[in-house]
């Protein structure tokens, strides 16, 4: 692509916007943009004409042009309207879909590939690539409506409390809490289960290796990070103090909760709308943490497929990672000396992947955050409380293993990887995100204080600033710089 094409196509870009920061491969954004840019497969998928063929990612930064996420918010919005049960019908379709995925990954994951021929071994990639694809438009469309809940939440509740502020917070909480497990709880209790063998000095090798074998692939998000082995699960359940106090305290917690639901439904009988909105919402919740968990580790449970095709092809796991799809599928020669660029930094946007070289070329096309002295930030308030530690800035899972006991994590945003540091962290603090993100949930389910949507932290703070985070006032004040 040439200086004129970039200039033409930014010129069309006026309306994007920063959605999310995710570290991920070429091949894993390639499913993204490919399997949304799609106006056919939406149709096909959702059931509704759309599609976003307006996209860059830039180093981890994603944009996605403005006006296409409200048109898609505008298209759930009029299926609502002609079907009161449209949006439980699309979280039920994810999840058919998504887990036909999973499946099908397992599968590739446990499948002897070293007979195989390049032919077979691109016909199981291929097999992989187009269910991907058909996944990927539940990926944009909960978050084209999030604000749209969040904001028909707030108003409603508020007027049931009275604006009793102390009320909506606890109300909140509730009727936010998803009903379903997602995959980081599952992960969690059945280590606290292996956990509790450990402390009572019984052989836990063939549950380890079993839960290696499971939830290894939670080490990766988005085609970066490694597979989790048994060793990794060994540290975590040696750092676990009382496993079975924590597991009680886990499943408790979320028997409260429902108890609490039940109770607040009874106090305020609520209307059948009311109803299901809070469904809509809780079902919201779990799916925004189950589609990109369904995303990365399907993708990290055929890291097998993709080292057997590299051998086949003369190249290492990270030039295969750093191909698209179609590259793959068809066999189109990218030299090496590109691929290990990509694999440095990349650009992928609705017409080409571009290398490193390019980035700095792009980026000033964008509005950059302004350095300025910062002494506290603020942001919205997801988990009360307040707390003093020392910054530890991760921008992607590769950089969790620096945080250690009672730092204060601060992130683009939090991922089910992101666990394992969250679990040593004593707050958390994030650029992105609403009260049904994903760091709101788990600091909730953590009681750990949490402040989300400051948009700057990851750009203010640095490793080793020593912080007071404020919860309770939504503020992180910097106490002293590094």
């Amino acid at each position: 692509m040439n200086s004129m094409e970039w200039k033409s196509l930014l010129k069309k870009s006026l309306k994007l916007e920063k959605v999310v920061h995710r570290k991920c491969s070429v091949l894993a954004d390639y499913f993204f943009h490919f399997g949304t840019a799609d106006r056919e497969r939406y149709n096909k998928i959702l059931g509704y004409n759309h599609a976003y063929p307006t996209y860059f990612y830039i180093d981890g930064d994603i944009y996605y042009d403005l006006d296409e996420i409200a048109h898609e918010k505008k298209k759930i919005l009029e299926k609502t309207k002609e079907d009161l049960g449209f949006f439980l019908k699309l979280s039920r379709k994810c999840e058919k879909l998504g887990n036909e995925l999973y499946s099908l990954s397992f599968k590739i994951k446990r499948k002897n590939l070293s007979e195989k021929s390049e032919k077979e071994l691109v016909e199981l990639f291929g097999q992989f690539h187009d269910l991907m694809l058909d996944f990927m438009p539940f990926l944009m469309a909960p978050l084209s409506i999030q604000s749209y809940l969040e904001n028909r939440l707030d108003k409603t509740l508020l007027e049931l409390v009275h604006h009793n502020m102390d009320k909506y917070q606890r109300y909140h909480k509730v009727l936010i809490s998803p009903q379903k497990y997602n995959l980081g709880f599952l992960e969690k209790t059945d280590l606290l289960r292996i956990a509790i063998d450990y402390r009572d000095k019984k052989d836990i090798s063939k549950k380890l290796k079993a839960h290696a074998e499971k939830y290894g692939s939670m080490g990766v998000k988005y085609g970066v990070g490694k597979i989790w082995n048994e060793k990794d699960f060994l540290l975590r359940i040696k750092s676990i103090k009382n496993p079975k106090e924590e597991l009680n305290g886990m499943l408790n917690q979320k028997e409260e909760v429902k108890k609490e639901f039940n109770k607040i439904i009874k106090e305020f009988n609520i209307n059948s709308e009311l109803k299901r909105l809070i469904d809509i919402i809780k079902e919201y919740v779990y799916l925004r943490t189950f589609r990109t968990d369904i995303i990365s580790n399907s993708f990290a449970n055929i890291f097998n497929l993709l080292n057997a095709l590299a051998i086949k092809r003369g190249l290492n796991f990270h030039q295969i990672n750093s191909m698209t799809g179609l590259e793959i599928l068809n066999d189109i020669k990218v030299s090496k000396e590109i691929l290990d660029e990509r694999a440095k930094g990349f650009v992928i946007t609705c017409k080409a992947v571009l290398i490193k070289k390019d980035l700095e070329y792009v980026k000033k096309h964008f509005q950059e955050f302004k350095k300025e002295k910062v002494t506290e930030i603020k942001g919205d308030i997801a988990s009360k409380g307040i707390v003093k530690g020392v910054i530890k800035v991760v921008m992607d899972n590769t950089q969790l293993k620096k945080v250690n006991k009672r730092d204060i994590l601060v992130a683009p945003m939090t991922t089910p990887d992101f666990v394992v540091a969250m679990e040593k962290a004593a707050a958390f603090v994030t650029d992105e995100g609403g009260i049904l993100c994903h760091a709101a949930i788990v600091s909730r389910e953590m009681n750990k204080p949490c402040i989300i949507g400051t948009k700057i932290a990851t750009k203010v703070l640095k490793d080793g600033n020593y912080v007071e985070v404020n919860a309770n006032e939504g503020i992180v004040k910097i106490i002293k710089r590094r």
